[in-house]
């Protein structure tokens, strides 16, 4: 599994969060050497650990329209420090993270 924790005492932003917690972002099968998608994903979590929040889904890749989205608030409160775009197959990621984030004390 590949997640972030985030929370107090992780870095400056809690994302209004009283304790340290952890989400996942990605999970690779090292038996079938292949990546695994959403559903998949979520069913392999124990139900304590999720999985990283959906902001829009099927929409058409435009630069304009997904730089919005990384500078809009998280979905936990605060400064959004970006997002993941994915090809719908999942096959293809990357990451675009905020200007707010970068130019803030991260």
């Amino acid at each position: 599994f590949y997640g972030e924790l985030f929370g107090p005492g992780i870095q400056p932003f809690t994302y209004g969060q009283a304790t340290t917690n952890v989400i996942v972002f990605d999970a690779y099968d090292l038996k079938q050497k292949r990546w695994y998608g959403k559903a998949e994903t979520d069913m392999a979590l124990p139900g304590f650990i999720e999985t990283v929040h959906t902001i829009a889904w099927g929409i058409e890749f435009d630069r304009n329209s997904i730089k919005a989205l990384a500078e809009q608030d998280s979905v936990y409160g605060g400064i959004r420090e970006g997002i993941v775009v994915r090809s719908m197959d999942w096959k293809k990621a990357g990451k675009l993270v905020s200007d707010r984030y970068l130019a803030s004390n991260h």
